[in-house]
């Protein structure tokens, strides 16, 4: 029989409410058969106590996106980012 390591009044809910704002730019440019094509994206979020949060975080992502393109496409993509304090998982692991 499988016995867990913590018993099960252990578990418990947590709320993770966030302020999430979004900023995105795109550029397109073309002519002579030749496509440019930017698309950057800033999202900050941030957990607070204020916002009935059990986690307080701050967290940054940074996405950069470039196209280039004639019969054939050339992709760059770019992703970085950055979290203070006790985010939830799912900010931790999401993209």
């Amino acid at each position: 029989m499988y016995k867990s390591a913590a018993p099960i009044s252990a578990i418990h809910y947590a709320n993770a409410d966030a302020a999430v704002a979004s900023l995105t730019f795109h550029s397109a440019l073309g002519g002579g058969g030749e496509i440019h094509f930017t698309r950057e994206r800033l999202r900050p979020s941030c957990g607070s106590h204020d916002l009935n949060s059990d986690f307080v975080y701050t967290r940054h992502l940074a996405r950069a996106q470039y196209l280039y393109g004639t019969r054939k496409q050339i992709v760059c993509l770019f992703l970085a980012g950055t979290i203070a304090g006790n985010a939830p998982l799912f900010e931790r692991l999401t993209g």
